[in-house]
């Protein structure tokens, strides 16, 4: 458990032999676009400057943003479309090394992880101007 001042934030890992559905915001589709790539890791790595709570808790920019459904990721893509054009949906396996914290706004969930967990992207939603239209990747 992180404590600072009022705020606490609580980190998690994944239980037993679940599996953790969670959707990114992603930039294409393309696995083996830098681009792609880059989606997948956090403000930290990619050498940008904290930004919202990731000001006020160093913990939050070393992780990435995800969502607990499809939905409030594509209102966050279509609010923001800088992010990413595309929503990955995800399966986390347990016992990978990953956690996880619920973060921001209900919803919202920062996720942290070794290089050596998958996060087993299973689909791509790709969104469109009126509606989403589901591109599988696997």
């Amino acid at each position: 458990m992180f404590m600072h001042g009022a705020a606490k934030l609580v980190v998690y890992e994944i239980d037993g032999r679940a599996e953790l559905e969670l959707y990114r915001i992603v930039r294409g589709e393309d696995a083996d676009a830098n681009e792609y790539i880059d989606s997948f890791r956090s403000h930290y790595e990619r050498g940008a400057p904290p930004r919202g709570l990731e000001q006020r808790s160093a913990i939050i920019h070393l992780g990435i943003s995800t969502y607990r459904s499809p939905s409030q990721a594509v209102g966050t893509a279509r609010r923001f479309p800088a992010i990413g054009t595309h929503v990955a949906r995800l399966l986390l396996p347990s016992a990978k090394g990953f956690n996880f914290a619920d973060t921001a706004h209900p919803g919202h969930v920062t996720v942290w992880g070794t290089r050596s967990g998958s996060l087993g992207v299973r689909s791509i939603f790709r969104l469109r101007t009126a509606n989403l239209r589901l591109r599988c990747t696997s």
